[in-house]
C-alpha cells in the first residue's frame, strides 16, 4: 500500500513537471526579438517529466521488490535532472527578479526534492 502511494506521489510530481512550465508556473514571457534560456530550460524539463510519469505507471503496475527499487533509482536520477538544468546545465535569465527565477525554478526544484524523497522513501520500504 505505501509503494502504491509513493507511486501515486511521483506520478502528480511528473504531471506538474510536465504540465506547470507551461501552464501554473510559467517562465519569463519570450520577447519579440530572442527567446531567454530560462524558455528552453523548461522546454527541455518536459521531456524529462514524460519519463517520470511513465516511470510512475511502472511503479504502480510492478509487484516484484526488486524492480520496483529499481524504477526507484532511475526515478531519483530524473528528478535530479530538473534541478541540474535550472541551476547548473542552462539556467535562467541573469536578473534576479524575473519570473524564472522568482517563481518557475524555485517550484520546479521543489518538486524535485519532493520527487527524490519520494523514491527514497520507495527504496525504504520493506515489501512483505
Amino acid at each position: 500500500m505505501k509503494q502504491k502511494i509513493t507511486a501515486i506521489g511521483t506520478l502528480i510530481c511528473a504531471a506538474l513537471l510536465a504540465i506547470g512550465p507551461r501552464t501554473i508556473f510559467k517562465p519569463c514571457i519570450p520577447t519579440a526579438e530572442k527567446i531567454m534560456k530560462c524558455h528552453w530550460c523548461c522546454r527541455a524539463i518536459i521531456p524529462i517529466a514524460i519519463i517520470l510519469v511513465v516511470i510512475a505507471v511502472l511503479q504502480l503496475l510492478v509487484k516484484e521488490a526488486g524492480q520496483v527499487k529499481l524504477l526507484s533509482v532511475i526515478a531519483a536520477v530524473s528528478f535530479v535532472m530538473p534541478i541540474l538544468l535550472t541551476t547548473v546545465i542552462i539556467g535562467g535569465c541573469m536578473k534576479p527578479e524575473m519570473a524564472c527565477n522568482v517563481v518557475a525554478f524555485p517550484v520546479i526544484n521543489v518538486i524535485s526534492v519532493i520527487g527524490i524523497v519520494l523514491q527514497v522513501i520507495n527504496l525504504l520500504i520493506k515489501k512483505k
